[in-house]
């Protein structure tokens, strides 16, 4: 069949469905489309919804919601969704691509909104700010350091302590989307191209601590300022091997880079001495201090030889909680019972720009409905509650 040729929009779903060698049933299955209305919408006998036009879109790549059967173009077709993925026993498996791509399409909305707000382009000054190293050798914790020590000396960070790794993440112009319906395993995904800006995804049932949630995200800072050119495609729905004979070089000194910015060895050595005898008291000043969890500063103190071997194993009874003030200054304020109603996904920066769009009259209600994707009667009963109660849009960079 031509380009122009297509009758109804189900010739070109089938197309492109085709193209992508997926069944009616495996499509069915990760996209929540009916497999039954789906053969129908194919055959022209029903049309799909808005909403079933965008959940295709993801898995067959093309620009659905937007394109015309009747013209003479074919669709658009949508950027390929690239990430480097931080897992750990398990990859993500069909059951997982649904929110991979809810959390893509939310990325893409904070681009849109940020456009039409005539706000500044993340994803360009990101560019312009930090070039993307090749460098690994001689070893990457070396070059991890360095790169830490580039990010913290651009933010006038010095030595000191990094009281919100979200605020940084803000300053830096990444997105931080929170999601629960990840599998356990996948800890966080980065995307950084022009059509998904610079964006992390915190999967919250990857571990209930903030500090390793802390952690988590300032690896991913690492993949997104200096590993963006290295984002592997998803072009299957099977499970990406990663990691299937060796770390990558990429996740050990992202990994290195995560201890580095957050605990500066520097300023960990100072509070050591060659005669420490409590190495307990100190690695507990390491978690207070820098928010770093028991695990990482324990690691952190023997891959720096502050103590040995030995002497780490033996290292357990130390309290591994965080300050009350650490979580304070780390959770988003949308994470309280107010924001119940919206998705969690949608919560954040696509809400604080969908409220602040829709006061502005640059969307209408229908459109603010639609990002939130919440209904009618609960975006009217709550949207002055939730303006009241999210941060300033004037402090969004």
């Amino acid at each position: 069949m031509e380009v122009g040729e297509y009758e109804h929009e189900g010739d070109v779903i089938r197309e492109y469905r085709e193209r992508a060698e997926l069944a009616i049933d495996t499509i069915a299955e990760v996209s929540g489309v009916d497999a039954e209305r789906l053969r129908r919408i194919e055959d022209g006998e029903v049309a799909a919804t808005m909403a079933e036009l965008r959940k295709l879109s993801g898995y067959l790549r093309v620009d659905l919601p937007t394109y015309d059967p009747e013209g003479d173009a074919p669709p658009d077709e949508l950027p390929p969704l690239k990430t480097l993925l931080r897992a750990a026993e398990q990859y993500a498996s069909r059951s997982a691509w649904p929110t991979i791509l809810e959390c893509a399409e939310v990325a893409h909305s904070i681009v849109m909104l940020e456009q039409w707000l005539e706000l500044p382009n993340r994803f360009e000054q990101l560019r312009r700010r930090f070039l993307p190293s090749e460098e690994f050798e001689p070893k990457p914790h070396v070059v991890a350091k360095a790169l830490a020590r580039k990010v913290r000396a651009d933010l006038a960070l010095g030595n000191e302590p990094v009281p919100s790794v979200r605020e940084v993440s803000r300053r830096l112009g990444i997105a931080v989307i929170e999601t629960w319906s990840l599998p356990a395993g996948i800890a966080a995904l980065a995307l950084a191209d022009a059509y998904h800006g610079p964006t992390v995804v915190l999967n919250g049932q990857a571990s209930d601590s903030i500090l390793v949630e802390r952690y988590t995200l300032a690896h991913e800072l690492c993949h997104v300022l200096f590993d963006r050119h290295k984002l592997a495609p998803w072009t299957t729905l099977d499970p990406p091997q990663f990691f299937a004979s060796h770390k990558p070089l990429a996740e050990v000194r992202a990994d290195a880079f995560g201890i580095h910015f957050l605990a500066p060895e520097e300023r960990v050595r100072a509070m050591w001495t060659d005669s420490d005898d409590r190495p307990e008291e100190r690695i507990r000043e390491i978690i207070e201090v820098f928010g770093v969890s028991k695990t990482a500063s324990i690691s952190a103190a023997l891959n720096w030889n502050l103590i040995d071997a030995d002497r780490a194993r033996r290292l357990s009874d130390i309290d591994p909680t965080p300050t009350a003030s650490l979580e304070d200054t780390e959770r988003d304020a949308t994470a309280n019972e107010a924001f119940d109603a919206i998705p969690r996904e949608r919560r954040g920066r696509l809400l604080r720009l969908t409220l602040r769009a829709r006061a502005e009259g640059v969307i209408g209600r229908s459109k603010a409905i639609e990002l939130l994707d919440v209904d009618g009667e609960t975006f009217d009963a709550n949207v002055d509650r939730w303006r009241q109660l999210v941060a300033p849009e004037s402090t969004e960079p």
